[in-house]
């Protein structure tokens, strides 16, 4: 990273300005991370109306932005139940990683040849390192960097299997299967998977090859968990890249534009997969308010105001209420959703949005 030698010293809409006035136009959006572009002007006021409230506050409380955007959040995404707030892509597929060892009890995660997760130790571990992208970075770290399952990735242009798609019958997503089964320790607890291969080539997974992982998922009781930190947030014309396909995973990952330049990104969980241990994972910063409340503004206006004071709080809707808690007695905010009732009636206040 900073490889480039360049020092950006404005930017506006698609474009940025260099330190020397040479403009540029930023074609990945900030490495898909500013979709509405920079300074988009809703997106800042929000920031800073956020700012003059409050400009921090600590995740062992429940806080208003970060309750209405995991509504929203939890609502747009296909069968999820629960947000888990992180901090980047990185510490986010961790947490992912987490859900699914905590509900599965086990340990192993299958992963592909030309996946990209992160750079902590345990995404080094997920990420590939031939052609170019961790050659040597790896070094050295192999105490911390357990060596998961490594399956050939899909690609029909280039198919690792030497097939092609008139005749393959997705050979590339049945033989997860047969690695979960003959490769492992009897310890799947989850397969990750990217819905377009990103850092990997740019690669969209060929059609029925999410519906088999996931059907190979439910039968061998692993998590499917789908790394959205590139493809979400109306990347890839759908809210959710998954969308396209119909597949609803166990967990989605969240990040990039999730946060939209502030260091934010999330967890998506249905109820199988949204145990946690107390204290188990979080971060001071975690669902930072400003963050939040830009990145509700990034979306769609909330569907209506929170009034609620307590530790949690109830959607306005009767048929499909909404409770918001702090779910792992210190930093975990989650959304769950329960039918027909709800969970608090505090005092109102005021609103200040």
């Amino acid at each position: 990273m900073g490889d480039e030698p360049m020092v950006i010293a404005d930017a506006q809409g698609f474009r940025v300005t260099d330190a020397a006035g040479k403009e540029y136009l930023d074609g990945i959006s900030g490495e898909w991370v500013v979709n509405l572009g920079y300074r988009n002007p809703e997106v800042a006021e929000a920031a800073i109306a956020q700012i003059m409230r409050s400009d921090f506050i600590a995740p062992m409380y429940n806080a208003e932005p970060r309750a209405l955007l995991a509504e929203k959040v939890v609502e747009m995404a296909p069968g999820m139940s629960k947000l888990l707030f992180g901090l980047s892509g990185s510490d986010a597929v961790e947490g992912a990683m987490h859900l699914a060892m905590r509900s599965t009890g086990k340990d192993e995660f299958v992963c592909l040849f030309q996946a990209y997760h992160g750079r902590t130790f345990a995404t080094l571990a997920l990420s590939y390192t031939y052609p170019s992208m961790y050659e040597g970075a790896k070094k050295g770290l192999e105490r911390y960097t357990t060596r998961q399952i490594r399956v050939p990735n899909y690609n029909c242009y280039r198919c690792p299997f030497e097939r092609t798609p008139d005749s393959c019958d997705l050979f590339c997503a049945r033989f997860v299967e047969r690695m979960i089964v003959e490769g492992s320790e009897g310890g799947v607890a989850g397969v990750i998977v990217e819905a377009y291969q990103a850092n990997g080539g740019m690669v969209p997974s060929p059609e029925g090859y999410l519906q088999e992982i996931r059907e190979i998922c439910t039968r061998q009781g692993a998590a499917m968990i789908v790394d959205e930190v590139q493809t979400a947030w109306g990347r890839c014309g759908e809210f959710f890249a998954v969308q396209h396909y119909g597949v609803e995973p166990d967990i989605i990952v969240l990040g990039k534009a999730f946060g939209g330049g502030f260091p934010m990104s999330g967890v998506l969980a249905n109820e199988q997969f949204s145990q946690l241990a107390a204290w188990e994972y979080g971060f001071t910063e975690i669902g930072h308010p400003v963050a939040a409340w830009r990145s509700s503004r990034s979306s769609s206006p909330p569907r209506s105001r929170c009034s609620c004071s307590a530790a949690c709080c109830s959607s306005s809707r009767a048929a499909d209420s909404a409770c918001w808690s702090t779910t792992t007695a210190s930093t975990v905010t989650t959304a769950s959703r329960s039918r027909g009732r709800t969970t608090c009636s505090p005092p109102p206040r005021r609103s200040s949005h």
